[in-house]
């Protein structure tokens, strides 16, 4: 269930936590992702340039994944019931660490959509301020499940269907009450392979 939104009326400001999701292995791409040079600002690494893009847009920032060098925000790794789980295992962590720091939600970004930037981001924040009990998601073609916000009332939730060996969150949100914004397919485009990498640079 969901309803398209691309308003900007401004509601209470809720406390929102930045996570940065780069847990993933890179298997495909043969390197690590999140070192990568960034394709538009040579001076970051992806992982950099997502910090400073969901930096722009919430209060504090997190880095969902194994610890790399120091970059000034805290790394959280998935709680050892989820490790290795993928995505869902890792948004659950970060919902419970921010729920105990008395955080209302998470914007997610992951580290392989190099090309999102604050705007965007900030147009799933405007929704999150309106409704924030509700999960604001990006939507090109379909839904992008981990470009968006969750709340952490919803954390319950997502802890029975992973006990339930449910573990998509794409098929988890269709079921919920949620906000679609609709994003440019060339913004969101995930980068996964050297393929998909010589793409990205050949057109920037």
């Amino acid at each position: 269930m969901s309803r398209h939104d691309g308003g900007s009326d401004e509601g209470p400001s809720p406390r929102i936590l930045g996570v940065v999701l780069a847990g993933g292995q890179s298997q495909r791409m043969g390197s690590d992702k999140a070192s990568l040079t960034h394709p538009i600002d040579a001076r970051l690494s992806w992982l950099a340039h997502a910090i400073e893009q969901v930096s722009r847009v919430t209060k504090a920032t997190i880095v969902s994944g194994e610890s790399r060098n120091s970059i000034g925000v805290p790394f959280v790794s998935d709680h050892r019931s989820f490790e290795g789980s993928g995505p869902m295992g890792g948004v659950i962590t970060t919902l419970l660490w921010a729920k105990k720091r008395d955080y209302a939600g998470c914007l997610y970004l992951p580290v392989d959509m190099p090309l999102v930037d604050h705007f965007l981001l900030e147009s799933i924040i405007v929704n999150a301020k309106r409704i924030p009990k509700t999960c604001v998601v990006a939507r090109s073609t379909g839904l992008d499940p981990l470009l968006a916000y969750y709340p952490v009332t919803l954390v319950d939730a997502l802890e029975i269907s992973w006990n339930r060996d449910h573990r998509s969150l794409r098929r988890w949100l269709e079921d919920q009450f949620l906000v679609s914004v609709l994003v440019s397919r060339e913004k969101t485009s995930n980068v996964n392979t050297p393929k998909d990498l010589h793409k990205l640079r050949s057109v920037r």
